[in-house]
């Protein structure tokens, strides 16, 4: 528990951002710089995902997502240090593992870190990062929540029309996805009470552009 305050007061401590730190950071969370090339990697596997290619004015929206997304990471991670959570070694390793089986090799999983320059080092923190913000999620805000039979019942009477299983096959993965939902809603209603505390800075070309300022004399 100590380790865990010690490093909550470190990372939420106000830091001035130094030139070259200011060349590499996307945003600062309550002092935390998220660098560029976080978000740009986030960009790509974003980009991988979508129909065809994005064209400029697309990229820009994935850049902003990517960066939202990191920003709400970051929020929930310091907050789950705020409230002393920890998290063993032994489950970050038990995760990893996880995802090294999704490759044929452990040399295909080293060559899949290399194409995103991530290090073992920076993939075990990342992966603590996650763990932690979704320990936060379900301590706090999932906590005791559920699919009650009638919200199953509901969903299935008002979308029979465009289902094609009967409701004995379906129900189960009706409730999963009702109960996602459930968790996305609390998540964002946690994510932007901790916006409101928090000291979010972006830099450019990330910063969302001004609004310009009102003509004197115009119509309002």
């Amino acid at each position: 528990m100590r380790h865990c305050i010690l490093a909550a007061v470190l990372i939420l401590a106000p830091t001035a951002l130094s030139a070259e730190e200011a060349e590499t950071a996307a945003a600062r969370v309550n002092g935390v710089a998220i660098e560029r090339s976080e978000v740009l990697e986030l960009v790509k596997g974003l980009a991988r995902a979508e129909p065809q290619p994005p064209d400029s004015k697309r990229i820009e929206e994935l850049n902003r997502s990517a960066l939202d997304s990191l920003i709400d990471l970051e929020l929930l991670y310091q907050e789950a240090l705020r409230r002393g959570i920890e998290l063993g070694d032994g489950e970050v390793d038990r995760e990893i593992d996880r995802l090294r089986q999704h490759f044929a090799s452990d040399k295909d999983f080293a060559d899949a870190l290399a194409q995103r320059g991530l290090s073992v080092a920076r993939l075990r923190s990342d992966t603590r990062r996650t763990l932690l913000a979704e320990r936060l999620l379900q301590r706090t805000v999932w906590r005791g929540l559920s699919v009650s039979s009638a919200e199953i019942d509901a969903f299935y009477a008002e979308n029979r029309s465009q289902l094609d299983q009967p409701f004995e096959e379906l129900q189960d993965s009706i409730a999963r996805m009702l109960l996602d939902e459930k968790k996305a809603t609390k998540r964002a209603e946690l994510v932007a009470e901790l916006r409101k505390r928090a000291a979010i800075k972006k830099f450019p070309p990330f910063a969302e552009p001004q609004k310009p300022a009102p003509t004197p004399g115009a119509a309002g």
